[in-house]
């Protein structure tokens, strides 16, 4: 299912207002020209949600992001999920929010995926569905988790379709046949309409009336049984859509999947998510500034000698290559193993092995004067 990139990335936006309004004042420790290199990685093992998010969350942040996963794999703890490169400052800002939304994303996949599995061992062909119980403000990416899940969305609001429950059915004196028809002649040919029962009787009622969908609500097994043998005694079955919901756990769902309904919906895949998949962030490695290719030279070598500097070749090999003297520049100024090559612009970044960040910037930019 696609979603919504715009939608997602108006959310977004929202998120990263909410958790620093104008300044991160924690980051003020850090060099502004500060560039880092980061990896998210997985801490416990389940199924993954919440990539496309990282991936607009970090574009949003000016921050480059290497994808090692995608929505719906599975994972194991230790997995590097994401690989990101930019402004040290721009990584730290979206971390929380990046790994708290892919956390609560993945464990709502996770729990999905469970129940899909009970469901596959029993053999029967039914769906599990979640429910419009969700967060204020996260259905989109609850929905979206579930998805990821091979679980069904449901309805994701209240204009997708007619959903009538004893809140309505109170305003016609229990008089389905009623509500229904009043329901025909005000909606639009294109909803569906469900109705939830709560008796087995009520059942063969709203099927003869014209509902499309019968929620058995909190009915125990056998009463879903019943209802179920009462449509097939009058040939109704097959004219429709049999949801089960009400207490649904991985604990019972066995017990209802015997009478083979179409569809168990249950609140516990978004309210309740029984799997914690958990992420961190780690920077694997910084620079406090970037040397453009002309500043190669004997000057750098000097400082490089005694601030103990490492070389960090920035830009990919086909890039590097396109300078013809990288050899010559590596084999004179550097010794072995003393250099790493990462992606990104054609730059030298320093690396620094003691935190002389201030100091590296002092000093390039009085020979750039």
């Amino acid at each position: 299912m696609s979603f919504n990139r715009i939608l997602i990335e108006k959310k977004i936006r929202e998120f990263l207002q909410e958790d620093c309004m104008f300044i991160d004042i924690s980051s003020k420790s850090i060099p502004t020209d500060s560039i880092s290199s980061a990896k998210i990685i997985a801490k416990s093992d389940g199924y993954l949600s919440g990539i496309e998010e990282i991936e607009i969350l970090f574009h949003v942040l000016e921050v480059d992001v290497t994808l090692k996963k995608k929505d719906g794999d599975q994972i194991q703890n230790g997995d590097v999920i994401v690989e990101l490169r930019g402004k040290t400052k721009d990584i730290l800002l979206g971390e929380r929010v990046g790994l708290n939304l892919m956390s609560h994303m993945s464990a709502i996949t996770s729990t999905t995926r469970k129940f899909v599995k009970i469901i596959e061992k029993s053999g029967k062909i039914v769906k599990i569905a979640c429910t419009r119980k969700t967060l204020p403000g996260l259905r989109l990416f609850e929905k979206k988790a579930v998805d990821f899940g091979k679980g069904d969305t449901h309805r994701f609001n209240l204009d997708d379709m007619v959903l009538l429950k004893s809140t309505h059915l109170k305003f016609y004196n229990g008089n389905i046949a009623e509500l229904l028809k009043n329901m025909k002649n005000n909606v639009s040919f294109t909803k569906k309409i469900e109705v939830e029962v709560e008796k087995v009787e009520d059942v063969l009622i709203a099927v003869q009336n014209g509902a499309d969908i019968i929620m058995l609500d909190n009915m125990n097994p056998d009463s879903v049984q019943d209802a179920i043998n009462l449509l097939k005694k009058n040939d109704l079955r097959e004219n429709v859509t049999i949801e089960v919901s009400g207490n649904i756990t991985q604990d019972n769902i066995v017990d209802y999947l015997i009478s083979e309904p179409d569809i168990i919906s249950t609140s516990v895949l978004t309210q309740k998510p029984t799997e914690f998949v958990d992420f961190s962030e780690k920077i694997i490695g910084y620079c406090a500034i970037s040397f453009p290719w002309d500043f190669m030279g004997s000057k750098y070598k000097e400082f490089s000698q005694t601030k103990k500097l490492k070389l960090f070749i920035q830009g990919n090999r086909d890039t590097i290559a396109l300078y013809e003297n990288f050899e010559n520049h590596y084999n004179y100024y550097f010794e072995p193993k003393k250099y790493k090559i990462i992606n990104g612009a054609d730059h030298f970044y320093s690396g620094f092995e003691e935190n002389v960040a201030q100091e590296v910037n002092e000093f390039y930019n009085s020979i750039t004067k």
